[in-house]
């Protein structure tokens, strides 16, 4: 594939980048409409939240024909983290690259944040740019949203992107190592003849069903262990009234929604993330971005609430969001006062029970980190995680990919060196003599 870029670079935020695509035969690949074809690429960059309101019609739309689903990426989620969170309100280099096709059809949108590239220690500015695809705190997925019918297009398209932007490395951060979106960016990298580096990978916990709920608990716990949570399952419902309300997935109106949100924030604020501060209610930005996203998602019939009520009051909130065929196990709380019930773990296992009644969330992701205690005793299955790292092509990019394991191991090396103790002084002894013989 050959690209010709007519419009000099660098771009400004809302300024605009044709790209004109000539599509060869030798581009063999997902798209079988990618090839033989001439197709103009329009990369808008637009940094300023205010101007995105524009494209949420056609990036919600997208989302719906996403390639992969990313709950994180669509609007209703990434709106109000860039308009609350400050970390990402503050970063002047944070913005959304809008993909179209000739027609004005959006094949792909990718959060990214753009910063100088910056070497030894950050005192030297390089005259190149550091492109990564958007994290934040609370997000754990960051595939970019592309057309399941135009993937590669809209991928090759963001890496000359970046190249022209004099970024000779994407950074993609956690995504999964078997999704479509990662294979096609491999497969362009190779197409390129470029490097790629794997700069972390783990384990996470997913949930993948068996022939029913019953099964499941039986290949992922002891007999011991669950024969240890229905005894916990009767206490609790020996202590009194227990109910398990649930809202979601599916679009309601906003009057169902507030006390599950009332409720979490309060469950949430009770334990131990309000008292070390990291509750959604322990800052106006966190809670103000918890509840617009999710009073957005369940608009859009991504939000499912499952709760655990005993007497009238919620002891254990699971918020989950669900895209397509995919679910994510987004946040959980429960009341530290009655943690001899577990329930907490009886939420999970709530959880576990319904995604079997539901066939059509064909697994769900956990979100926990590699060595949660109580999610990897109950999710046995497991998906590669990985952060890599993408020479947008051309010489030095790859050069640069290539030579960066090396790299790394220097700097740790050095790292160690540095840390290293010094020798303790030795205290040395007299030449013996007469008077002070050995």
């Amino acid at each position: 594939m050959r690209v010709l870029q007519t419009l000099a670079l660098p771009l400004g935020h809302g300024t605009q980048l044709p790209l004109q695509i000539c599509i060869t035969s030798d581009a063999i690949g997902h798209d079988p409409c990618y090839l033989s074809k001439t197709v103009t690429v329009r990369c808008t960059f637009e940094g300023d939240v205010s101007r995105l309101r524009g494209w949420v019609a056609a990036w919600q739309a997208l989302a719906e024909r996403a390639l992969e689903p990313n709950p994180f990426f669509e609007p209703w989620f990434l709106l109000p983290a860039l308009r609350h969170l400050p970390e990402l309100a503050s970063d002047a280099g944070c913005g959304l690259l809008f993909i179209e096709e000739e027609g004005g059809a959006l094949i792909g949108v990718v959060p990214l944040q753009l910063e100088p590239l910056r070497a030894l220690a950050g005192r030297v500015r390089l005259p190149l740019m550091r492109a990564r695809v958007l994290t934040h705190k609370y997000s754990f997925c960051h595939t970019p949203l592309v057309d399941r019918a135009a993937g590669a297009r809209a991928l090759a398209a963001l890496l000359d992107w970046c190249r022209a932007r004099r970024a000779p490395v994407l950074e993609l951060e956690d995504t999964y190592a078997d999704g479509p979106v990662h294979e096609l960016l491999l497969e362009e990298a190779r197409r390129l003849g470029s490097a790629t580096f794997v700069r972390g990978a783990h384990e996470r916990a997913v949930f993948l069903p068996r022939a029913d709920a019953s099964a499941y608990l039986a290949a992922a716990m002891s007999p011991k262990r669950r024969r240890d949570l229905e005894r916990r399952e009767r206490q609790l419902r020996a202590a009194g009234q227990l109910e398990t309300p649930e809202l979601g997935p599916g679009p309601g109106p906003d009057a169902e929604l507030v006390p599950f949100v009332d409720g979490f924030l309060a469950l949430e604020a009770a334990g131990w993330k309000g008292a070390a501060g990291t509750a959604f209610a322990s800052t106006a930005a966190d809670r103000g971005f918890f509840v617009e996203a999710v009073r957005a998602g369940h608009a859009e019939g991504r939000v499912w609430f499952q709760t655990v009520v005993l007497d009238g009051a919620t002891i254990a909130s699971l918020l989950s969001f669900v895209a397509g065929a995919s679910a994510y196990s987004w946040k959980i709380c429960y009341d530290e006062r009655v943690a001899k019930y577990s329930p907490g773990v009886y939420v999970e296992v709530l959880n576990l029970r319904r995604l079997h009644a539901r066939p059509q969330i064909a697994w769900m992701d956990s979100g926990a980190r590699p060595d949660h205690p109580m999610v990897n005793r109950l999710w046995p299955d497991r998906k590669r995680i990985e952060t890599r790292w993408f020479a947008t092509g051309g010489v030095l990019p790859a050069t640069f990919v290539r030579a960066l394991p090396l790299a790394l191991r220097l700097k740790t090396r050095l790292t160690s060196l540095r840390r290293r103790p010094a020798p303790r002084p030795t205290t040395a002894k007299p030449p013996p003599d007469e008077d002070n013989p050995p």
